[in-house]
């Protein structure tokens, strides 16, 4: 892997980490607008409300991984399986950032909902 690439991926996973931060769901509401929210709600059938519940208690349904990869689909972070370096944004405090990153090194590519869990399991409980 090149510097650049390397560069690339720890934008990245930077990124992801402030966007699917456990407990912190309002970072990529903020980031999506409401029709997209809405339109993922209607394709999995879970709520706002319902989901940020269940992950305040990390404990995420296959519906709300759902939710999750497709309202990080409509803000950018993820594209065709792959998060989006240019789309990151963010840091994650000193303490955290090696394990978290290392964990999300080895997580591979982003196709299904339940591949989302894996992002979640780098997360450190809040």
């Amino acid at each position: 892997m090149t510097f650049q690439g390397g560069v690339s991926v720890f934008l990245c996973i930077l990124g992801v980490a402030q966007l699917v931060a456990a407990g912190n769901s309002d970072d990529l509401f903020a980031r999506i607008a409401p029709a997209d929210v809405e339109m993922c709600g209607k394709d999995t059938g879970v709520d706002r409300k319902e989901f940020e519940d269940a992950r305040e208690k990390r404990a995420l349904n296959h519906s709300m991984l759902c939710f999750l990869k497709c309202a990080m689909e409509k803000v950018g972070f993820l594209k065709d399986g792959h998060l989006e370096i240019d789309q990151a944004k963010g840091s994650l405090p000193d303490k955290m950032m090696e394990p978290v990153v290392e964990c999300f090194k080895a997580v591979g590519p982003i196709s299904t909902c339940d591949d989302i869990q894996k992002v979640e399991d780098c997360l450190p409980s809040s």
